[in-house]
């Protein structure tokens, strides 16, 4: 009995070592990642405005949830692993950690093919450009002569040009004092 008790006590006092060592760098690991949303949503918010922001507030959830299912499946490994690995099975303990290094990566493909498929148009690209400059409407630009020779032809309107053949839309809007032109490839 006095032996149990013993080694009761000096399990407890390795536990509360490993607890304290193991606090700081949880504790930092959450707040950078808590400072990383918050910074995203500062910066999305002054430059993209109120659609990039409301963006990133439906985003944070759904990351966090995905955080909690991963935590879950590392969390419940780590448990039966050190079981393992305490009844010394070590090649279960390992057996464990490679199934838990699958299932995180099939939840990855699994969640990854449920989220494209709730995309609300996946086959195109959309890049806003957006800046503070003076006001330019490169949609209201005229067509450059291209049958021209390069010294016969006005310098200016090749880029314009090239923009609007390789891209499948091309519109152009002015607000609060910024142009926001906005460009849509279709895959």
């Amino acid at each position: 009995m006095g032996v149990e008790l013993l080694q009761l006590r000096q399990d407890e006092i390795f536990l509360r070592k490993a607890f304290h060592r193991s606090l700081l760098p949880c504790i930092l690991s959450i707040l950078s990642g808590n400072i990383n949303i918050l910074v995203d949503g500062i910066l999305v918010g002054q430059r993209i405005g109120t659609d990039g922001l409301s963006a990133i507030s439906l985003c944070v959830p759904v990351y966090l949830i995905l955080c909690v299912i991963g935590s879950f499946i590392v969390s419940g490994t780590a448990i039966q692993a050190s079981k393992s690995i305490g009844r010394q099975d070590d090649a279960m303990g390992q057996a464990l950690y490679s199934t838990s290094v699958w299932l995180c990566l099939i939840a990855s493909v699994v969640f990854t093919i449920i989220g494209l498929a709730f995309c609300r148009d996946s086959s195109s690209y959309i890049f806003r450009l957006i800046d503070d400059g003076k006001m330019f409407d490169p949609t209201a630009a005229a067509e450059p002569d291209i049958t021209l020779s390069a010294d016969d032809r006005a310098i200016g309107g090749l880029g314009i040009h090239i923009v609007r053949k390789f891209m499948d839309h091309m519109s152009y809007g002015h607000r609060d004092g910024k142009n926001i032109v906005t460009l849509v490839k279709n895959a």
